[in-house]
């Protein structure tokens, strides 16, 4: 049946043949119930219930029943033993993950990687064709306070490198463009609220953002160029210079390898 609303559970365990309750509020909205990693509906649990056991494992006080739950497999239905009006009864309580925001499957990579694989589908019918996917400064060096934006800038061209060897086969190549600071709105709305102005933040240590036209003249020329790193601004394009020799260095070796057949797709 369908679950019923309450607001207080009583929670204890046996002691001596008796049974010491415990009033333990908790405001339950939308019958969902945060224990450590999990989250778990009561299908028929009432207000003054007094859980007891757990599958057969006593309960004395809250951190044993959030313990018990916690330690149950994800998705299986568990055995509670409950003191209700006197009487000792069974509940069954299905165990499910926590609802995600946003689910582990969603990234911000996400876009990028099916974008690319359905976009190869295209591309590979057009002979010249070109992959370009847009990267970061952040992709060269992480940058504090942008710890995940970082990290998916880095994936980004770790991406790109590996598509290009992918794709050569279907005639298809891959550019990667990482630009430094780039003047838009959106430095405006990475300030955190009562924190430090971003923009400001940008114009005082690094002189400011470059203007939106010379990343679209960079990005044209990805479209046309045979290049893989296409850097915007001083700052990516000094580190690209230390660190390509090593990139192409290995980024040849697996073409070699890919050509061979020893690496098939």
């Amino acid at each position: 049946g369908p679950a019923m609303p309450f607001e207080t559970i009583r929670r204890g365990g046996s002691r001596d043949g008796g049974t010491t309750r415990s009033v333990v509020q908790k405001v339950l909205r939308g019958l969902r119930f945060f224990v450590g990693s999990l989250l778990w509906s009561l299908a028929h649990a009432r207000r003054g219930d007094v859980v007891l056991r757990v599958e057969g494992r006593e309960v004395t006080d809250n951190e044993a029943l959030r313990f018990r739950i916690a330690t149950q497999p994800v998705g299986q239905t568990v055995q509670l033993t409950v003191w209700r009006g006197g009487h000792e009864g069974v509940l069954p309580v299905t165990l499910t993950g926590p609802i995600e925001n946003p689910p582990r499957d969603v990234t911000p990579m996400r876009g990028v990687i099916l974008g690319a694989y359905l976009g190869h589908e295209r591309l590979k019918h057009t002979p010249g064709s070109r992959l370009i996917n847009i990267a970061s400064l952040a992709s060269l060096s992480g940058s504090p306070r942008l710890a995940v934006y970082s990290a998916t800038k880095f994936a980004v061209r770790g991406l790109s490198e590996a598509l290009d060897i992918e794709f050569m086969r279907s005639g298809v190549r891959v550019s990667c463009v990482e630009p430094t600071v780039i003047e838009t709105p959106l430095l405006d709305k990475a300030s955190a609220p009562g924190g430090p102005n971003f923009r400001e933040a940008i114009n005082q240590g690094m002189g400011g953002g470059l203007p939106v036209e010379q990343a679209a003249e960079v990005i044209w020329r990805a479209a046309h160029d045979d290049a893989l790193h296409y850097p915007v601004g001083e700052a990516p394009e000094a580190m690209l210079q230390e660190i390509l020799p090593r990139i192409e260095e290995t980024r040849t070796r697996w073409a070699e390898m890919f050509k061979a057949g020893l690496v098939t797709n």
